[in-house]
């Protein structure tokens, strides 16, 4: 069976010929023919032709039988949290179309391209293999004399520091101001805590003296 690889409408299609079929909106009025130029492959009489990207001279006929509107489809946008809606309807215009015939535009086979023959080089002339030179003699490796063994230096301790004698002087004197800082800090709450009893005291006081008076 006779068909081709036709693309309309960014579509691909296999059609033959007396298929009906719907494709996207063609600028040709109702009754008349049409011609589809972009064949991407033909099979005629069980050979298969590939084009590259189509096939040169071929072409699909079709009759343009009605023009429509598909159904309604609707489109409807949404976007959360920021009242962003959007509903809208859309109907495809679609064709209908009868194919009529496919014509390939060449009736016979191509004649095959008969490809020139290889012409066989001269070969290459052999070259004179190279004469060996004799190997140098090796001269006898200069004998290395050991090496004085070094002495080993002397090491010098470190004399003690001045920092380091007095540290621990310096650590009972940080003693013994730390002490001195809590001692002072407690006899300071010791005497807060006294003027506040103190302080209260004389206001019982005073409140039970008006009493008195008033009574």
């Amino acid at each position: 069976m006779d068909y081709a690889i036709v693309k309309t409408g960014g579509k691909q299609y296999r059609v033959s010929p007396g298929d009906v079929l719907d494709v996207e909106l063609l600028e040709v009025e109702e009754g008349n023919t049409t011609e589809l130029d972009q064949v991407l492959a033909v099979s005629l009489d069980g050979q298969m032709r590939f084009g590259a990207p189509t096939v040169d001279g071929a072409r699909v006929i079709a009759e343009v039988q009605s023009h429509y509107k598909d159904r309604k489809i609707i489109v409807y946008k949404y976007k959360a949290k920021t009242r962003y809606r959007r509903k809208k309807g859309h109907r495809q215009n679609y064709t209908r179309i009868r194919i009529q015939d496919i014509a390939t535009g060449y009736d016979s086979e191509p004649e095959a391209v008969h490809e020139p023959e290889a012409v066989h080089e001269p070969e290459a002339a052999h070259e004179p293999e190279a004469v060996h030179e004799p190997e140098a003699t090796h001269e006898p490796e200069a004998v290395h004399e050991p090496e004085t063994a070094h002495e080993p230096e002397a090491t010098h301790e470190p004399e003690p520091h001045d920092r380091d004698r007095h540290e621990p002087e310096a650590a009972r004197t940080r003693g013994r101001s730390r002490a001195r800082g809590r001692a002072r800090t407690r006899g300071h709450a010791r005497t807060r805590d006294r003027a506040r009893t103190r302080d209260r005291a004389r206001a019982r006081g005073r409140s039970r003296a008006r009493d008195r008076t008033r009574a």
